[in-house]
């Protein structure tokens, strides 16, 4: 189970791995479970300047590829920790196997949080700046390296990538009272 994992690898209490799900869907939807923009916004180029393709879904606001690799990563987690593969995610593997759709708002509220804090933690680099989260109870670089999706690339950009995580560090700051 993933919160167990978190609990014994980075000394996350069940308190702190609910504030770092809340403050990201605070930051990421207002803890709605939505559509970022519609597909006919896409379709005609209404997209927004992040680095996103403006299709995301559900509270914690998921790309559609994002989807797909996540999913991937809770079955790689459930492999290496011995756990059986939830249902929820061999159905979901297989709408989008078939080309059906499917969406992370389609997905329980619980689910969507399994996804995310999966997600996180199969990260390249996640392991330091999440035992340091939860040592802190500061989630935003968390958020922000390991969940949001922006538009500079950290080593191609390097000071650009500073300036736009510095102006995004402060748009979650200025989120998570209204949450937490």
């Amino acid at each position: 189970d993933i919160e167990k994992h978190y609990m014994k690898e980075y000394g996350a209490t069940i308190e702190g791995i609910d504030k770092l799900w809340k403050r990201v869907v605070g930051a990421e939807s207002e803890n709605r479970n939505i559509r970022q923009i519609t597909t006919e916004d896409v379709k005609k180029k209404r997209v927004g300047k992040g680095g996103g393709t403006g299709l995301a879904t559900g509270l914690a606001q998921v790309e559609p590829d994002r989807l797909k690799v996540g999913l991937q990563r809770v079955v790689n987690f459930s492999k290496t920790k011995g756990i059986k593969v939830p249902n929820w995610v061999t159905k979901a593997r297989e709408k989008l196997a078939k080309g059906e759709s499917f969406e992370a708002m389609q997905l329980t509220p619980e689910q969507q949080r399994e996804l995310m804090l999966t997600d996180i933690v199969m990260r390249k680099g996640s392991d330091e700046d999440l035992n340091r989260a939860f040592k802190t109870d500061s989630y935003g670089e968390v958020w922000f390296k390991h969940w949001h999706i922006g538009p500079y690339d950290q080593k191609k950009n390097p000071i650009e990538y500073k300036n736009y995580m510095k102006d995004k560090l402060a748009y979650w700051n200025s989120r998570i009272r209204d949450i937490s």
